[in-house]
């Protein structure tokens, strides 16, 4: 039976962190497993952060499937910011990794030596904190925050998401492929408790795999989620009854996703990849 161990990111304590054997994928990806204090799944839990751009989706070119991530921002980050442990832990966690990698230089990196390794980590690994890019013109980091980045696993049979939502009253939120657009949009705020489940390997490089267990949403002031249109009182009168339909069949609708969201796995985190 899998042991869970739920940690503020504050708490957070890298001596403590285990690594599986490596392993293979369907697709011939490798990676290793994480574990914490006795062979546990550590949930870490984060402070509340900004989502500029709301959910991502990236494509698979070959294989057209989707994947989801919420990309989280460290904004206003200085010296007295609520968000500056929090960054430092993350910095200190990818400068773990990238020691441990050039330790284990033979079984993780296929390198034949340390001095390779170290230019294979420098060159290849990939941050948990993704700072702006350079731009060429200017030479300086571009104008915006640093961001970290967890993956949203989907249900394949009821296309929910394996994660699960609360809003800022803590009520249930029923959210999937199908609504996300209406429950999340830019700028949001999110507290999030994530699974750092595993580091993987690929040509293109490795790093540590952050997945979405629980997340908890702050609506943000987005101006085009308020209709800036004044109401017309005739054409509102004419459509009451169609809007009385349209609520009776959303109502059908909740009454159908709770249905299918309790027939799905009901525990309170995601599976391991």
């Amino acid at each position: 039976m899998t042991e869970y161990k739920d940690i503020d990111i504050s708490e957070f304590d890298f001596s403590k962190i285990e690594y599986g054997s490596m392993k293979e994928n369907q697709y011939g990806g490798r990676f290793v497993d994480i574990k914490y204090d006795g062979g546990k799944v550590p949930i870490v839990k984060f402070p509340k952060m900004t989502c500029p751009f709301g959910m991502g989706i990236q494509t698979n070119e070959k294989s057209g499937e989707k994947s989801y991530s919420l990309s989280l921002s460290f904004d206003n980050l200085n010296k007295s910011s609520e968000l500056m442990p929090v960054y430092k832990k993350c910095l200190e966690l990818d400068e773990k990794i990238k020691r441990d990698s050039i330790e284990k230089f033979d079984e993780w990196l296929e390198c034949d030596d340390k001095k390779e390794a170290t230019i294979f980590v420098k060159k290849q690994y990939k941050p948990i904190v993704k700072h702006p890019g350079i731009d060429k013109l200017t030479k300086k980091r571009k104008n915006y925050s640093a961001t970290r980045r967890v993956n949203v696993r989907v249900d394949e049979k009821t296309n929910l998401f394996r994660f699960r939502l609360f809003n800022k009253n803590n009520k249930k939120v029923i959210i999937g492929v199908n609504n996300y657009e209406e429950l999340i949009s830019p700028r949001d705020d999110f507290k999030t408790a994530c699974i750092p489940s595993q580091i993987w390997f690929s040509p293109f490089g490795f790093g540590i795999s952050w997945t979405l267990t629980q997340a908890k949403i702050f609506k943000g002031k987005n101006f085009n989620d308020k209709c800036m249109f004044d109401s017309d009182n005739e054409d509102d009168n004419n459509e009451d009854e169609d809007d009385n339909e349209l609520s009776e069949k959303e109502s059908k609708d909740e009454k159908v996703n709770n249905k299918e969201n309790d027939d799905s796995s009901d525990d309170d985190v995601s599976d391991d990849e």
